[in-house]
């Protein structure tokens, strides 16, 4: 759980397969280090990963539900996702159609936001989550001229990544 701070014990409800058919609400103690609270979540054990539940902070707990029986804990996100492989690249000249992609991961809490502007103009995004990969969708041309491309990638705990690229956008490319 490196990527991950560990807040609380470790809490087995077993058996973890037993058939639930309504779900069970777990209420854990608020730990003492709550900072950054909406970094703070009831994570459930898959295999060798953590994964978030949808956590409320009601007053002293911590509270989520399931129909999945396991391990849980109270773990906090610090790290932020990662944008990677960004295209194009910075200084670019291209045209006013071209590839506009990232590869975007976050081993903690989970994607919950991929924004990515031109000049701070929405550019319609295409996100492919068994590819952790993004793509423009090319619905319109890019603007001629200098061109400020920001990839902005927010995680389910708040946690923010931003890549900028400045281009060039000609005619014919």
């Amino acid at each position: 759980v490196s990527h991950l701070d560990v807040l609380s014990p470790r809490y087995e409800l077993w058996p973890q397969r037993a058939p639930i058919e309504e779900p069970v609400e777990i209420s854990l103690p608020t730990p003492a280090d709550m900072s950054a609270p909406e970094q703070v979540a009831i994570y459930r054990q898959v295999g060798n990963n953590w994964s978030r539940l949808s956590t409320e902070h009601r007053g002293d707990r911590l509270v989520t539900s399931t129909r999945s029986l396991g391990t849980f804990a109270i773990l906090r996100d610090t790290t932020p996702p990662r944008l990677t492989e960004v295209e194009p690249a910075d200084g670019s000249t291209v045209g006013p159609r071209s590839t506009i992609r990232a590869s975007v991961s976050d081993n903690g809490s989970g994607i919950a936001d991929i924004t990515v502007t031109a000049n701070n103009e929405w550019l319609l995004m295409q996100y492919d989550p068994p590819r952790n990969r993004v793509f423009w969708e090319a619905d319109q041309d890019l603007p001629l001229g200098d061109i400020t491309l920001r990839f902005r990638v927010t995680d389910n705990a708040g946690n923010t990544t931003e890549v900028q690229r400045n281009i060039q956008v000609v005619a014919s490319q």
